[in-house]
């Protein structure tokens, strides 16, 4: 089965983007003494670019960069959420660039070889609250003053 990313660069590469992933994967060592599992990962974390993206892409043409956040369309809804949590996309969004989520689900329809179709969800500036600057006395000041 492909995974999310593998069919998002797919899609992307098929419409002229160039694409590369920026998830990174952080191998942690396990603790002293601890039983090596057979042959699951090593423990360790996944680091989304900014928090908040998986794949960055961009054509010739189109003004800024495109960063996607890749899964499956039952965790479209939390990567959203999580997504809009991120004070670094507001940033990300207001130097011209874009961002959205793409779920994938694999659709079968009698007579018809099974599809994998993604749903884009763009994420707009407009969207989300700007992020807040708090100083050394607790106090709040917009960032964009």
């Amino acid at each position: 089965m492909p995974s999310p990313t593998s069919l998002s660069l797919a899609l992307l590469r098929r419409h002229g983007y160039t694409a590369a992933v920026v998830e990174r994967w952080i191998p942690m060592a396990a603790p002293k003494g601890a039983p090596l599992p057979g042959r699951r990962p090593a423990p360790g974390i996944r680091r989304d670019f900014c928090g908040f993206g998986d794949i960055l892409a961009f054509r010739a043409g189109e003004a800024g960069a495109l960063a996607i956040q890749a899964t499956s369309r039952s965790n479209q809804s939390s990567r959203v959420k999580k997504a809009k949590a991120q004070p670094s996309l507001y940033e990300w969004l207001a130097a011209s660039n874009r961002f959205e989520v793409w779920s994938w689900k694999l659709e079968e329809k009698p007579g018809q070889r099974p599809r994998w179709k993604p749903q884009r969800t763009p994420v707009v500036l407009t969207e989300l609250p700007a992020p807040a600057i708090v100083d050394k006395k607790g106090q709040q000041h917009m960032r964009w003053d």
